[in-house]
């Protein structure tokens, strides 16, 4: 089989992570364990640009140690993990082991750590090795610290008399700094206040409280405890400022902060450092995530997860985007990406409710939920009132605030976004060159850190600016998310605990003692999802191969990015690694319900939901691949595809097109397009879609399996021409999309459309036979079709004036119709009365008219009366006559009705001059032939 092409490319160190979570969720045996481990550790000195090796054997186990030489030391190490701590006796027996060794630095790395009284033995024994725990390893894998950096430092500390083991904490955080001697003051205690010119929305207020003194290093982000304290971050660490006096002190004095931090209600903090999060408590420092390709920073929000966000949507037309939002877990390796599908340069991200984001950009911003999707589509976009929005801050459930400077860099916008309705309003105006961080404290009040450049523009002077006044009022959200319609917003969603939920823990998962499928690469197992209770299927890889990993990572891809349509099976939850993933557990397949779509009706929904799934995907040039019948799946009375593990990705997007090699099968034989077997990557388009759907209907109505590029051709019947089309061993002769295949089934499948004439003749002899129905029957069809010439010369002009009458009397609204249509019989087109035809249509009208007239139908007397004048204006003598009878005949209302429709017509008042004279005509009648001029008494 082929090698197919790989999933785009990884970030190397987001891999390491990734490769660390899975050693870390156990399920591998001591042998695999180890050999895992050690190979992670060589990746990751080869990360950190160094040259390591297998050593023959280790100190103190079986398996090969580590050498490595940095910055001119040689150094051996033993990797280890053991059930439990590293004992005091394992120690000592490390540190007789090393005594041999002169001339290179002994390591031993526990990841499983040391126990107590471990660290002080080996250094009784006089031993020089060093000792190394899982933060060491978990710091040198995030990025946090480089292995040369950290092997030379920890060397340092021991050489000068330190302890063999100095914790990472230590090697990291300058304890030993002094309190920052820069602070801030408020603004009426400086000598010189910078100037202070705001300007804000009504009932808004953005007032000086804090002013930086000199010597400030550049502020790079801002959280608010929730002792109302101030923690700002700059490159040297983060420090920690009182609000009221200004007085500050390093609360993590660590270099390499970027960004603003969060601050947790027990008093712990997250940061990003150096490219990884890391989370300082009770004077310690743990590493929480990290591997984030690109420029990442922490999502401010009201959710009660952690999420970060990384990368770039923009690719200058070149791969693909690296956007992502990440959710953290509590210790490395857990962290969930979540790639999203947008194509902007996102300066900053909020967590809204639930697992809804607002993604600030320049130019257009979005929304996206999650839950439903990852990819961003247009309806989601809203209109960024800013050029550069990178500091966002969540102020309420649907409301957030945005800050950006101007174009000129010398002042600052602070803009109020309610992303339900897409609304943007500025609500404040501030004189700084920079904001550098936008946070909301615990009274509700937002607080801008900015900063004032004087005369030397490189040197930043730090303030502080409170906002009061930016909380929506209540009841300010629209009814419905944007990039959401009523009935989605509507629809209840039996999955949504579960997606709501998704943390990519496996122990979420109850699996059931047997998987219901089993492939050659991954197992389907039917689960319970055990903090709801709700029935889910656990697809997971077998292998753990790159050619398995990417399939299965692409599978992934296709399904958050599509899986918001209600034909395409959705992801509800899925590893860190990407080695297994949640689904709606299915009801049933194409497969097994073959007997069932033997109806035609039920195929034809079968076939016409598999078309809607592919619409959105092709258009994106995401190719299936694999479309087959066990690979569509019924879900909640729907169908849905599946699998998209051999999907093609958008051009440009794969890492490899040459893993697909020519002349390969790279799908099922039999489904797969020809041109699968000649190039399975280039040669892939919609077309090779519609074959596989061609070969389905073809395996359903025949009963027979697939030979590979033989099209399955149903021996006759309506469907054999739609298979026909669909199969042409010619690509470009197949439908060119799936709307065009829906199209070719309508044509072939559909009832023809009722020829009005043809149905009227019929009804016409019924009436003739005196069925009392059909008369109404007539005039509804007639109604439906109103100026159908045939339908009107060849039914409706043969009816017997008693049956007009009739039809007229018993169907005013329909008959209403039929005579306003009569006027569009002669519209300027390819159909023109002659004109015996323009006389039965006149006469039709007449006895229309006295109908409605005997009846009191007035309005249908006025449609009548404007068709016959409208009709007169082709001046036919021969009815002429007949007109005039009719208007002589009209009194009261009706002669009153009669005549506003002549008033109208003042063309045809020529054709009655002789009637104007009668003294016998009614009065409006005579009025109206002689356009209004007094008429005498007599």
């Amino acid at each position: 089989m082929a090698v197919r092409d790989d999933d785009k490319a990884s970030d190397p160190r987001n891999s390491l992570v990734t490769r660390y979570g899975q050693l870390m969720n156990g399920g591998l045996s001591d042998g695999e364990r180890a050999t895992q481990l050690t190979t992670l550790v060589l990746d990751t000195l080869r990360s950190g640009g160094l040259a390591p090796r297998k050593t023959a054997r280790a100190f103190i186990t079986s398996g090969p140690g580590i050498g490595v030489r940095v910055d001119g030391r040689d150094y051996l190490v033993d990797v280890i993990w053991f059930s439990k701590a590293a004992s005091v006796s394992q120690v000592r027996a490390f540190g007789r082991a090393t005594q041999p060794v002169p001339h290179a630095q002994p390591v031993m790395l526990s990841v499983s750590g040391f126990a107590r009284g471990a660290v002080e033995a080996l250094r009784d024994a006089n031993s020089q090795a060093l000792l190394l725990d899982r933060a060491h390893l978990e710091a040198m894998i995030s990025g946090l610290l480089p292995p040369a950096e950290l092997f030379e430092e920890a060397t340092a500390r021991l050489v000068g008399g330190g302890s063999p083991h100095t914790p990472l904490t230590e090697l990291l955080v300058d304890r030993e700094r002094a309190e920052p001697a820069e602070g801030f003051v408020p603004p009426h205690r400086v000598a010189a206040p910078p100037p202070w010119e705001a300007q804000t929305a009504s009932g808004v207020e953005a007032q000086l409280v804090l002013v930086g003194e000199g010597g400030w290093p550049e502020p790079l982000g801002l959280a608010v405890r929730h002792d109302q304290s101030l923690l700002v971050t700059t490159e040297d660490g983060i420090a920690e400022v009182d609000a009221k006096r200004g007085t500050s002190r390093w609360l993590l004095p660590i270099a390499g902060c970027a960004g603003s931090a969060l601050a947790e209600a027990d008093g712990g903090v997250l940061t990003m450092c150096r490219g990884t999060v890391v989370h300082w408590k009770d004077q310690r420092l743990t590493v929480v995530a990290g591997g984030f390709p690109g420029p990442a920073s922490l999502v401010a929000g009201t959710g009660v997860e952690t999420w970060a966000l990384s990368g770039s949507g923009v690719t200058y037309g070149v791969g693909a985007g690296s956007l992502a939002l990440n959710l953290l877990g509590r210790a490395l390796g857990e962290q969930q990406r979540y790639d999203v599908g947008f194509g902007a340069a996102v300066r900053a991200a909020g967590q809204l409710t639930g697992r809804r984001f607002f993604l600030a950009a320049g130019g257009h911003s979005a929304v996206i939920d999650l839950a439903r999707t990852s990819a961003v589509g247009r309806t989601d976009w809203i209109l960024s009132p800013q050029s550069y929005p990178a500091h966002l801050v969540v102020v309420g459930e649907e409301t957030v605030l945005t800050a950006s400077p101007d174009m000129h860099g010398v002042r600052a916008t602070i803009y109020r976004t309610h992303p339900a309705t897409g609304e943007s309003e500025m609500i404040a105006t501030l004189p700084v060159n920079h904001v550098r961080g936008l946070a909301m404290g615990p009274d509700g009040c937002v607080y801008v850190l900015a900063d004032i450049r004087g005369n030397d523009v490189r040197v930043p002077r730090p303030v502080v600016v409170r906002l009061t006044g930016v909380t929506p009022a209540v009841g300010n959200p629209a009814a419905h998310p944007v990039g959401a319609t009523a009935n989605e917003s509507s629809v209840v969603d039996p999955y949504a605990r579960v997606r709501e939920a998704a943390r990519g823990n496996r122990r979420d998962y109850s699996l059931d003692p047997r998987p219901i499928a089993r492939g050659g690469q991954a197992t389907v197992t039917a689960a319970t999802h055990r903090p709801s209770g709700i029935r889910v299927a656990v697809k997971k890889l077998r292998s753990s191969s790159k050619d398995a990993t990417a399939r299965m990572r692409r599978e992934l891809d296709a399904a958050r990015l599509f899986g918001e349509h209600p034909h395409v099976m959705p992801v509800l939850d899925f590893g860190p690694a990407n080695d297994w993933f949640v689904m709606p557990l299915a009801d049933d397949t194409a497969e097994t319900l073959v007997h069932e779509l033997k109806d035609p009706e039920r195929l034809r929904a079968m076939v016409t939901a598999v078309c809607h799934a592919l619409r959105r995907p092709h258009q994106e040039d995401w190719i299936h691949r694999d479309l087959k019948p066990e690979n569509i799946l019924r879900l909640d009375e729907r169908w849905t595809v599946a699998d998209w593990g051999l999907g093609r990705r958008p051009r440009g997007q794969t890492s490899d097109a040459r893993r697909t090699q020519a002349g390969t099968l790279y799908g099922t034989p039999g489904f797969a397009a020809p041109e699968q077997y000649v190039d399975a990557h280039g040669g892939s388009s919609p077309q090779t879609d519609i074959y596989a759907i061609g070969q389905i209907i073809g395996w359903v109505l025949t009963g027979t399996a697939p030979q590979p590029n033989v099209p399955l051709l149903p021996d006759d019947g309506p469907w054999r021409n739609v298979v026909k089309a669909a199969t042409n061993p010619d690509p470009s002769r197949r439908p060119k999309d799936v709307d065009e295949l829906l199209a070719v089934m309508a044509r072939e499948l559909d009832e023809p459309p009722e020829i009005p004439a043809n149905r009227g003749e019929q009804l016409l002899r019924a009436v003739r036979d005196s069925d009392t129905a059909a008369l109404g029957h007539l005039f509804t069809l007639a109604a439906r079709h109103p100026g159908d010439y045939d339908l009107c010369t060849e039914v409706l002009f043969h009816l017997d004036p008693e049956h007009i009458r009739e039809g007229v009397v018993a169907e005013p609204a329909a008959a209403g119709e039929v005579v306003r249509g009569m006027t569009a019989l002669n519209s300027g087109g390819h159909v023109t009365l002659e004109h015996g035809q323009v006389d039965a249509v006149i006469r039709w009208l007449l006895v229309a008219a006295r109908a409605a007239a005997d009846s009191g139908a007035w309005d249908l007397l006025e449609d009548s009366a404007d068709a016959i004048f409208f009709w007169d204006q082709r001046d036919r003598w021969d009815v002429q006559a007949e007109i005039g009878s009719w208007l002589a005949t009209l009194t009261g209302q009706a002669a009153a009705v009669v005549a506003a429709a002549l008033r109208r017509q003042p063309d045809i008042h020529q054709h009655f001059d002789h009637l104007s004279g009668d003294r016998h005509l009614d009065h409006q009648i005579r009025l109206a032939l002689i356009q209004q001029e007094p008429l005498s008494p007599t």
